[in-house]
């Protein structure tokens, strides 16, 4: 007679594996539930980064190419009319060639950057008089974008400032996870002017 040994699982014994089996399952959902946060996050963070970087960059390249003067500085701001508002003028013609006339400021192009809510706009004019908003350069917070102009005749190290705080919707609130904001500064010391 050949006797069959073979013992099943209890309930109790079911019922523990099951429990233990749905603690695994809840723990390594709750990894892949904050490990999908922290993408989300650094994503978002990485995006406003590089918007921000790229928008610094480019007005830290006209600023350095600024020319002017003592008496004519070449760097255009009037905060009592738009305090969000700065043009750098450039020894270029309005297709961006050299001119090489630095005694000559009438041939001259002026690059006007502004923010109007959260948008950065940039123009390429003749005078910063007539520099309409047509092209959106970036974003920035209400109050975001700070330009200033330091000239300095004695030790001939002018610098322009340039700061913006962004955040991934700029016209929300700041969240780090949902609405990172990141702030960047430099400073452009323009090589074209004369003291």
């Amino acid at each position: 007679m050949i006797k069959n040994n073979i013992r099943g699982m209890t309930f109790t014994e079911l019922f523990v594996a099951t429990v233990l089996m749905g603690i695994v399952l809840i723990g390594i959902v709750s990894v892949d539930f904050a490990i999908r946060r922290m993408q989300k996050s650094v994503s978002r963070e990485t995006l406003v980064t590089m918007r921000t970087s790229a928008t610094i960059l480019d007005m830290a390249k006209n600023a350095a190419a600024m020319t002017g003067d003592q008496s004519n500085l070449g760097f255009n701001s009037n905060p009592s009319l738009n305090p969000d508002r700065f043009c750098f003028r450039e020894d270029v013609n309005s297709s961006g060639v050299l001119n090489n006339t630095p005694g000559n400021y009438g041939d001259d192009r002026w690059i006007c950057y502004w923010q109007v809510t959260t948008n950065i706009y940039k123009c390429n004019m003749g005078s910063p008089s007539n520099c309409p908003p047509i092209f959106i350069l970036g974003t920035a917070v209400g109050g975001g974008l700070s330009i200033s102009f330091a000239p300095d005749s004695t030790a001939q190290n002018s610098f322009v400032a340039i700061s913006i705080t962004n955040r991934f919707d700029p016209a929300q609130p700041k969240s780090p996870p949902d609405n990172p904001e990141v702030t960047m500064t430099t400073k452009a010391s323009p090589t074209l002017q004369s003291f």
